[in-house]
C-alpha cells in the first residue's frame, strides 16, 4: 500500500491494493440501480454483483485496485486497472461517491491512477470502455486525453434500449519503473 496526497477542496489520499469488505459495501452502496451497476461494470458480475462477487473479484491476479481515502478515512472513489499485455492496461470500474461527483475528483483521481499506470507498472497504453449515455466520464475522459478508438453499436442493452459502447484509448510515454512506495 501507498499513499499519495492531494487537494481538492480537501485532503485526500490515493492508495492501492483491495479495499475492505466495510468499503466495498460503501462503494456497492452508491449502486442504486441495476442501470447504475450496468454503468460502473458493464458484464463484469454477470452472476451477480454482491459483495462475495466482488470481493473474489478483487484477488483477481491482473487486478491493481485503487481507493481515493479522505482525511477521515472515509472512501470516495474507486477503480480498477487490468493488465492486458505488459504494456497495455484497461482502466474499468471507476466510480466516485455520489455526494461528490460534478466536483472534478473524478478527474484527479484518475490522474493519479493514469500516473501511478505509467511510473509504477510501466503502461504505454489505457484503453477503456464507456456507454455512450454515460456523458459526465466521456467528458472526463476525453479531457483526460483519451481517444476514441471504437464505437460498438448497440452493444448493450439498458433500460431496454440498445446503447453503444465507446472503446477510448490514451497512448503514455513510458517511463523508469519506480519500485519504492514511498
Amino acid at each position: 500500500m501507498f499513499g499519495i496526497s492531494f487537494s481538492c477542496k480537501k485532503n485526500y489520499h490515493l492508495k492501492s491494493g483491495h479495499i475492505s469488505p466495510k468499503d466495498c459495501q460503501e462503494l456497492l452502496s452508491w449502486l442504486k440501480s441495476d442501470s447504475d451497476q450496468i454503468l460502473w461494470s458493464g458484464n463484469t458480475f454477470e452472476k451477480g454483483l454482491t459483495l462475495q462477487n466482488f470481493l473474489k473479484h478483487q484477488k483477481r491476479k491482473d487486478l491493481f485496485a485503487f481507493s481515493l481515502i479522505d482525511e477521515d478515512q472515509n472512501l470516495c472513489a474507486y477503480a480498477e486497472v487490468v493488465k492486458k499485455t505488459r504494456l497495455q492496461f484497461n482502466l474499468c470500474r471507476v466510480i466516485v461517491k455520489p455526494c461528490l461527483r460534478r466536483l472534478g475528483l473524478g478527474k484527479s483521481f484518475c490522474k493519479k491512477v493514469i500516473d501511478f499506470s505509467q511510473k509504477r507498472l510501466g503502461c504505454t497504453r489505457l484503453t477503456l470502455n464507456t456507454l455512450e449515455n454515460n456523458t459526465s466520464a466521456l467528458s472526463c475522459y476525453l479531457s483526460l486525453g483519451f481517444e476514441i478508438l471504437e464505437v460498438k453499436r448497440k452493444s448493450r442493452i439498458l433500460k431496454n434500449q440498445w446503447i453503444d459502447l465507446i472503446i477510448m484509448c490514451k497512448n503514455i510515454t513510458p517511463q523508469k519503473k519506480n519500485l519504492s512506495l514511498s
